[in-house]
């Protein structure tokens, strides 16, 4: 679609009325002026050939669109929130369907089955997304798209002594607060009936769950608000990231800028509220320890052994996990090679957990520098102590010290490490902004103005009046 349409569009559009505005462009004909002056003098959107495109425009402006964090003080008045003193919001990942090439598509399918990237959103308490990092694989776990986010170069910045909201699928530790394990969560579950909480952890995690909530309806008007979010684009998947970044921004300023959003008091159905990855990984696996079995170096190797035949007779899913009845299947071969064991299939599932986070640690490990592989040894090396302390304080969940022989690392590689999730595409609201820059400076090169006129269809830029404002000139 040339400039030309475009402007007539707009043009007719906004001619049309504020209802029809709010309808077309998901606000009102003032805030929609507003944003093109914005878009213009602060996000450089221009048509004489340097021309970024909206969400690069949008995304350059993010400094001023993203919301900042909101501390709950000590007379903080309101009832949901008041209990979590210090508290700076809430966090969550939602799936987001994009299109990928097909050599990619195993490590992006999520395990519904579909291509998607894990996008992690932070909001304040006000519904404003104050970070956001898209373009995860729909593989990769929300508590490891979390990891990258508070470790990576335009990080997650969280003061020392605060801390936002987590669900169940995140570790709870310094700088996020997670709800009681093993307990009842969700705020549905005390919606009816006389169902109140029976101790401190239910009654915690009540409270927990409304505030925290919060994240899940500021995804929901999201999808709501923006269809290209409800259904995968055939932009490159750099282009798609920074769509979703931009949709963020751009729901930010809307809600900022129109008093009554009409979109936010009509009700966000179920298909719009994320479906995260909390069920995978905040699944809670309660052992008695009566019951909990040590597996001797000869199972472990007999069970390994197991696993790789079954990824050979092709009982491993796409998206990296092993196929419904697997584990049971598992639980009969040990059964088998070892009459006198009491495994179950429940066994062999957490026996397969455990060992995919520790060979996870070990590959996250190798492909950070300052670690190596001693072929010797059959273990990880790390170069100093400075190093492994500098990843212990990023990855303080520990699954593996380097040094301990790990002589199934290489086998494992073999049923965990295909289509693993890498994170390579993912970019936070300024890693975007710094993509954005580059791009335009090496358009920037060797171009000729003289070559191009500042309104190559019909030589003036296009004039969008309402009753509410001056005749402004806007550029799209």
């Amino acid at each position: 679609m040339n400039s030309r349409v475009r402007r007539e569009a707009l043009e007719r559009i906004v001619g049309e009325g504020y209802r029809n505005c709010i309808w077309e462009l998901r606000m009102n004909t003032n805030a929609f002026a507003n944003l093109c002056e914005l878009l213009q003098v602060q996000g450089g959107l221009t048509e004489d050939g340097h021309v970024s495109l909206p969400e690069q425009a949008v995304i350059r402006i993010q400094s001023i669109l993203f919301a900042k964090a909101t501390l709950v003080e000590e007379d903080c008045g309101d009832p949901t929130w008041r209990k979590f003193k210090g508290c700076l919001g809430a966090l969550d990942g939602i799936y987001i369907e994009v299109t990928v090439p097909e050599s990619e598509k195993a490590r992006y399918r999520t395990r519904k089955g579909k291509i998607c990237t894990n996008v992690l959103g932070v909001c304040n308490r006000e519904m404003g997304f104050v970070y956001v990092l898209s373009g995860w694989e729909g593989s990769a776990s929300d508590s490891r798209v979390l990891r990258d986010a508070i470790t990576r170069r335009n990080s997650l910045k969280i003061p020392h002594g605060n801390y936002y909201l987590v669900d169940a699928g995140y570790t709870n530790g310094p700088g996020f607060l997670a709800p009681y394990r093993g307990t009842r969560y969700h705020v549905r579950e005390w919606a009816q009936g006389a169902r109140a909480p029976r101790n401190y952890q239910e009654y915690f995690n009540r409270v927990h769950s409304s505030a925290r909530n919060i994240i899940e309806r500021c995804f929901g008007l999201l999808k709501k608000r923006l269809s290209i979010l409800r259904s995968p684009s055939f932009y490159p998947l750099k282009t798609q990231s920074q769509i979703i970044i931009a949709c963020c921004l751009l729901q930010n300023f809307i809600r900022k800028s129109m008093e009554m959003d009409s979109d936010e008091e009509g009700s966000i159905l179920d298909e719009f509220m994320p479906d995260g990855d909390e069920e995978q990984d905040g699944m809670i696996d309660v052992v008695n320890m009566e019951n909990k079995l040590i597996w001797s170096d000869e199972e472990t190797n007999a069970f390994v052994g197991f696993m790789e035949e079954f990824v050979a007779d092709g009982q491993r899913a796409d998206c990296g996990q092993f196929k419904p009845r697997t584990f049971e299947k598992l639980a009969l071969k040990m059964l088998e090679a070892f009459p006198g064991c009491t495994l179950t299939a429940k066994h062999c599932k957490n026996k397969h957990k455990r060992l995919k986070e520790k060979y996870q640690y070990a590959a996250d490990m190798l492909a950070c520098s300052g670690f190596g592989w001693n072929h010797d040894k059959q273990c990880v090396e790390v170069d100093s102590k400075d190093v492994l302390d500098a990843w212990l304080k990023a990855h303080p969940t520990k699954f593996y010290s380097p040094g301990k022989p790990f002589s199934l690392f290489h086998r494992m590689e073999g049923i965990f490490g295909r289509d693993r999730a890498t994170g390579a595409a993912a970019v936070s609201g300024f890693d975007a902004e710094e993509q954005v820059n580059e791009e335009t400076e090496d358009t920037a090169v060797g171009f000729d103005e003289s070559d191009m006129s500042p309104y190559p269809d019909n030589g003036g830029g296009p004039a969008i009046k309402d009753k509410h404002h001056n005749l402004k000139q806007v550029r799209v």
